[in-house]
């Protein structure tokens, strides 16, 4: 079994949203256009908090800081066609530092700031409930 271990940022700002992004990933048909918690792989030799920082300045071109260091941990789903594995997500809440948000990532299609309480889930990655739940829990 292969584990894969996703490192994202529940980036928050100074009026109660986060940040959501939305896939740009055809090929992995109903999760295509899903909005999400933005974040990626686990790389070698890296640790999940610099695979977070690498990630998001990757997918939406800005800088972050971690503002809490203990993540929020949750269980993902595989993604094609990758044999059997699990996922584990590591979240970490975070501000941004540099910069503002953009599209130019291949992976992005758009971003939001919005209020946790005001997500629609149907139109979420699974686990996007999961993390946003214990996000507020922390709150």
């Amino acid at each position: 079994m292969r584990h894969i271990i996703g490192c994202l940022a529940i980036i928050e700002n100074d009026r109660g949203e986060i940040l959501l992004t939305q896939r740009n990933e055809p090929g992995f048909g109903q999760w295509h256009k899903r909005w999400n918690i933005p974040g990626g792989g686990l790389e070698t030799n890296e640790t999940p908090k610099q695979a977070t920082l690498r990630e998001i300045e990757e997918e939406l071109g800005v800088e972050i800081e971690v503002i809490d260091e203990y993540p929020i941990v949750a269980k993902g789903i595989p993604l094609g066609n990758i044999g059997e594995s699990s996922v584990i997500l590591v979240a970490y809440i975070a501000r941004i530092t540099k910069g503002k948000p953009n599209k130019e990532s291949p992976e992005t299609l758009d971003w939001k700031w919005i209020k946790p309480q005001e997500i629609d889930y149907s139109d979420c990655m699974p686990s996007t409930t999961d993390l946003v739940t214990a996000y507020l829990a922390k709150k």
